[in-house]
């Protein structure tokens, strides 16, 4: 059953902000900027609904 009544469609983007912790050494600035370098690729940005972005490349 859908219920579309009252319902607005929200057209505002959502953020969802990630805390990596970890010791010295464990990996911690690689698996990000993998995952980030990997999210930029065009076949990524076709067909995914997200967008990864970083707020201060220049940080870490």
């Amino acid at each position: 059953m859908a219920y579309f009544g009252s319902m607005q469609e929200k057209k505002s983007a959502l953020e969802q902000h990630i805390a990596v912790f970890g010791e010295s050494g464990s990996g911690k600035t690689v698996l990000v900027s993998s995952f980030y370098g990997a999210a930029q690729e065009a076949s990524f940005l076709k067909q995914s609904l997200y967008r990864v972005v970083a707020d201060d490349i220049g940080q870490g």
